[in-house]
């Protein structure tokens, strides 16, 4: 299981940080601009999951499944 998928599972977003590389990119539907940098991704992802009350995994996508 991807630790993203982990934590989503588990409502535990402390570790967010650390499963994200330095260089990690967010784009959101609803902002004009990138979020970037692994801290500010994992404040953004959090934040989110303070708002959306039962977010939960429906479908995971891996690169097996896009590389077909």
């Amino acid at each position: 299981m991807h630790p993203f998928r982990a934590a989503v599972e588990a409502n535990d977003f402390s570790n967010l940080p650390s499963i994200f590389s330095e260089d990690v990119v967010f784009r959101s539907p609803i902002a004009h601009r990138p979020y970037q940098g692994r801290d500010m991704v994992a404040l953004i992802l959090g934040a989110v999951t303070q708002v959306f009350e039962d977010f939960e995994y429906e479908k995971e996508i891996s690169e097996e499944m896009i590389t077909r």
